[in-house]
């Protein structure tokens, strides 16, 4: 069953900017804060324990850009329906595992040839920057991807790869602004460790909360 999607609301989406203050404060802005906080941070204690938090951690980043595409002021999803959130966390794996399925391929065969003395070296030296290339090239295409399964809620329109190189094209300052808030976001998230180390906990969640509020605004302000 399709899930109806929300439809960008007030403005046009030529009218829209990338908000780093909503970005970065957004999740905590949100009246609702406190209990989606604790919800996160036991997502992130589940990746150790379960698995399925890291499912959980990149439904709520998912189902948080769907929203902020549509222009909603507080976007981040209630916890209550914990398998929709699951399953658009796994869709988005398969996603970012697709992307990076050709370098990580690469590497495993680089590993293989690394115990043959003779082709080890040919191996790095061959293979090492092809896979780099490739790596680089996936993290670069895939918020563009992620953006158009926002929009159209399909997995399939992740990998019309022509379609997001053209997206990228006509829209490209503000898809490097985008990756430069993404930068941040992980040096911010780093930072968190810096708090006693524990908080890395909160520090992860918000992470994720403010890349999907950003992905949403880069959609909608691509015209996606």
């Amino acid at each position: 069953m399709t899930e109806e999607l929300p439809t960008p609301s007030g403005g046009s989406a030529a009218s829209a900017t990338l908000d780093l203050g909503a970005i970065l404060g957004g999740p905590f802005r949100d009246p609702r804060a406190l209990p989606k906080f604790l919800g996160g941070c036991l997502a992130v204690i589940g990746i150790l324990f379960f698995g399925l938090g890291l499912l959980a951690l990149l439904g709520f980043s998912f189902q948080t850009a769907q929203r902020a595409r549509a222009g909603e002021e507080h976007p981040m999803p209630e916890w209550s329906d914990i398998g929709s959130l699951l399953g658009d966390g796994l869709r988005v794996l398969g996603v970012a595992l697709g992307y990076f399925l050709a370098p990580l391929a690469l590497t495993i065969v680089a590993a293989v040839l690394s115990v043959i003395p003779v082709l080890g070296g040919l191996a790095d030296f061959v293979l090492g920057p092809v896979t780099l290339l490739l790596g680089l090239l996936a993290v670069i295409l895939l918020p563009v991807a992620l953006a158009q399964m926002v929009a159209s809620n399909e997995i399939g329109s992740a990998f019309r790869i022509q379609e997001n190189l053209r997206l990228i094209q006509a829209h490209l300052g503000t898809y490097v602004v985008f990756l430069l808030i993404v930068i941040l976001i992980e040096i911010l998230e780093a930072a968190s460790f810096a708090l006693c180390g524990i908080g890395i906990i909160p520090g992860l969640f918000w992470s994720q909360a403010a890349f999907g509020i950003g992905l949403g605004q880069s959609a909608r302000t691509m015209g996606i």
